[in-house]
């Protein structure tokens, strides 16, 4: 799978509506935990930013055959942001340290490579301001 096509495939899954949350919880290290027994990625960083939003809840996805993990956060009513992440290695091409702004099929999304992850940050209701905050880019 190619970088883009991850980007895609997230986007996919939040217009789609097809987010729904395999476990609920407020501590991001309790939900990386239960990512980790569903062998999905787990050990990566969320940005420090990010960690001070309260989390929402954790699933897993298969996306072109990979696992691909979603954590999600909300900023407010309104505004839930989506974490998903995949290991660097199952890309082809995976994105640089930067991260990377797009906006696609009216969803702003922030791509980037860190730890041997590659994260795709995008929500609801949300600008391409609101990510750079969120991950202090």
């Amino acid at each position: 799978m190619t970088a883009e096509r991850f980007v895609q495939q997230a986007i996919h899954v939040k217009n789609s509506e097809q987010i729904s949350l395999g476990k609920m919880g407020r501590d991001p290290q309790k939900l990386q935990a239960w990512l980790e027994t569903k062998n999905a990625p787990h050990d990566f960083l969320i940005p420090d930013p990010l960690t001070a939003v309260a989390s929402l809840g954790c699933q897993t996805y298969s996306m072109d055959g990979i696992t691909v993990s979603l954590i999600c956060f909300t900023l407010d009513q309104d505004r839930i942001v989506h974490l998903f992440v995949v290991n660097s290695d199952s890309l082809k091409n995976p994105p640089g340290g930067s991260p990377h702004f797009e906006q696609k099929d009216g969803v702003a999304t922030a791509t980037w490579s860190s730890g041997g992850s590659t994260f795709v940050l995008l929500g609801k209701n949300v600008n391409e301001e609101t990510l750079r905050e969120l991950i202090d880019a």
